[in-house]
């Protein structure tokens, strides 16, 4: 195993013993608190609010939908390093990279070069989905830093009667943490076995007059990365020197009143080796890069005692490409660039009411306009294909939410989209029925159905063959699931999903051109319990397990029947030294000509609190060393993931 950066075990070492710590007045305080923060920790929780499932806060309880968090103390026990990190943690979802793009999977769905446009992602109710391709970002391209995510919501299922375009399988909103979380001065500095290491920081001030501020800015750095492939070991060294991955970003929040800011930009450099010859073998740089940037603003605010009111607005930017070395036939050095740009601005309004007795009727309308698209390839930067234009999105939808008596609820939704692309306007609607049987038991039914419209590269390669655009692929979903708090410690929950896909929009096999699949059956359950004891220690557990068939009744590539996920956390030393194990296992999946094995990874993390400012955390990913390997580039063959590797961080906070 390799040793760590030296430098940066200085620089973590001088930070741990020359900061001097707070006031023992402040100290007496804080821990006041803390204590108050800690009653309860022994119990599963109860009235978690989330909002992903409603668009606006509500009781987990009562929400229309089944929804799975995943907290900050979460990321900080099991050393959550990465959006990732936290995705590949959650029910339901499993990730596969090809070490470039990380690609989502979820309900058994989860092709390789889908670029996560099946799911939407959010950042604090923000739609973040780039324009030119659709693509959830979850990379290291991705603009949070997990230091400062408050919770992550997974809403799976058809949303598309809330939310519109893209929430095919599901919703993904990332919660920012409050100014509270991020008073002061924070740092966090970490490395890894594989030459590795990211810096964080953090600057955040809650203000007297009642508004708050927050700036983040972070580096990560990983040289002479694996390549992940079986290669001669007399070319490793040399493959390494063209494996590297940096990427840097700033994020700001501030809040005052009802308005709240949100910006950000995020930029990634990826390396990767790209032969030119082979015999002797010569190799070039293939460099992607991945630029993107946001700006949202929000209001909210109570107009009455009946109405209150909701508008969001921002502006986004997202530029990727990759560049790429090759021989041209006079024997020179050329560079082919693949390009795909946009800008985009999206609006948001939504107005809830309350005046009809045991109702609460939510109406909202969407806007969205892509300024400018652009896909586009040239070579030594001579354009030789290009494809841009503008559109625009709409969406109108009402919800209903019917307290039908004091332990039942009924959800009624229905929205109207139309995509400027699309051949036809789209409306999806949504049913749910929840039902609170006693103080600790939950049963909930729902009906919805969800599109994804073509995206821009879909439309432009057939519309430059001469082809028709394909017809928006829409699923119809059936829900039912059972939550039930056992007693104090322990809760469990079980649900069972069927789904009907049809016009899956995909490459042909024998024609470059996007076309419109035959129907596909999707159904499964998936298992949870959470067990807590007296002392803190906690055990989450979930089984996913899932059944999916084209219409020739053959299983998905990249389907795996069952995935399970164990998360354990046990104090080793009062509420200062914690272990956190997790456990993320998944079954075979069938490839285009080959059959990948199922594999488990075990993740090991030490959690030192040292004082009440410093934390040091020591990890072991995926400690057994076990090979697991993703197909997602169908000309090359499958490639490793990452092998075991040592992780080291240091965190530190100054002042209050």
């Amino acid at each position: 195993m390799r040793r760590l950066p030296e430098r940066l075990l200085v620089v973590l070492l001088a930070l741990l013993a020359v900061t001097p710590a707070p006031a023992a007045e402040a100290l007496d305080e804080d821990l006041q608190l803390e204590e108050l923060l800690k009653q309860g920790l022994s119990q599963t929780p109860r009235g978690v609010q989330v909002s992903t499932a409603s668009r606006f806060a509500q009781s987990a309880e009562q929400a229309p939908a089944l929804t799975y968090v995943m907290t900050d103390e979460d990321i900080r026990r099991f050393g959550m390093r990465s959006i990732t990190d936290v995705l590949r943690s959650l029910p339901g979802i499993y990730i596969t990279t090809n070490r470039n793009f990380s690609y989502i999977g979820a309900r058994g769905l989860g092709r390789p070069g889908d670029y996560n446009s099946r799911l939407l992602l959010l950042i604090d109710g923000v739609r973040t989905n780039d324009a030119a391709t659709d693509a959830a970002l979850v990379g290291p391209e991705f603009f949070l830093p997990v230091d400062l995510i408050e919770r992550v919501e997974f809403t799976p299922g058809p949303g598309s009667a809330l939310y519109g375009n893209n929430a095919f399988l599901g919703v993904i909103n990332i919660i920012t943490k409050r100014a509270d979380k991020l008073a002061g001065v924070q740092a966090r500095l970490s490395a890894d076995s594989m030459r590795g290491s990211e810096a964080q920081l953090s600057i955040g001030q809650r203000f007297e007059q009642g508004g708050e501020a927050w700036l983040s800015a972070s580096l990560m750095d990983r040289a002479r990365l694996e390549y992940g492939r079986p290669v001669p070991a007399e070319f490793d060294g040399l493959l390494r020197s063209f494996n590297w991955d940096r990427a840097k970003r700033l994020v700001v929040s501030a809040s005052v009143g009802g308005w709240s800011l949100r910006a950000g930009i995020a930029e990634r450099q990826r390396g990767l080796p790209s032969p030119l010859a082979y015999e002797p073998l010569q190799l070039g740089q293939f460099v992607s890069v991945y630029r993107n940037a946001f700006g949202s603003l929000g209001y909210e605010t109570s107009l009455g005692p009946e109405w209150d009111l909701s508008v969001d607005g921002s502006l986004q930017r997202s530029i990727s490409y990759g560049r790429h070395p090759f021989f041209a036939d006079d024997g020179s050095l050329s560079t082919y660039m693949d390009q795909a740009r946009a800008r985009w601005a999206h609006f948001d309004l939504r107005l809830g009411n309350s005046h009809f007795a045991n109702h609460y009727l939510l109406f909202g309308i969407e806007r969205q306009l892509d300024f400018d698209e652009s896909i586009s390839g040239s070579v030594n930067g001579e354009v030789i294909q290009a494809f841009g234009g503008r559109v625009g999105r709409s969406g109108l939808y009402i919800q209903d939410e019917w307290k039908i008596s004091a332990n039942a609820l009924l959800v009624a939704g229905l929205r109207r989209d139309l995509d400027d692309r699309a051949i036809e306007r789209s409306v999806n609607p949504r049913l749910a029925l929840v039902w609170r049987i006693g103080a600790d038991a939950n049963l909930r039914a729902s009906y919805g159905s969800a599109f994804r419209a073509a995206n821009l590269n879909e439309f432009a390669t057939n519309y430059s063959l001469e082809g028709e655009t394909p017809r928006p692929e829409r699923v119809r979903s059936f829900e039912l699931s059972w939550e039930h708090r056992a007693n104090a410690q322990l809760q469990y929950r079980a649900s069972y999903f069927h789904s009907h896909l049809i016009d899956l929009i995909s490459a042909g096999n024998d024609t470059p051109l996007y076309q419109n699949d035959g129907p596909i059956h999707s159904q499964g359950v998936d298992l949870g319990l959470e067990q807590r004891w007296k002392g803190g220690a906690r055990l989450a557990a979930a089984l996913s397990v899932q059944r999916t068939r084209d219409s020739a009744h053959k299983a998905l590539n990249n389907s795996p029947a069952k995935l399970l996920k164990l998360h354990l956390s046990y104090p080793l030393w009062e509420d200062k030294l914690y272990l956190g194990w997790q456990l993320l296992a998944q079954s075979r999946r069938l490839t285009v000509e080959h059959s990948l094995p199922g594999c488990t990874i075990h993740n090991v993390h030490l959690s030192w609190q040292f004082d009440r400012w410093t934390e040091l955390g020591l990890g072991l990913h995926n400690a057994s060393d076990t090979l697991c390997a993703d197909h997602t580039d169908l000309a090359s063959p499958p490639m490793a993931q990452e092998w075991r590797q040592l992780r080291l961080s240091l965190s530190r906070r100054f002042g209050s």
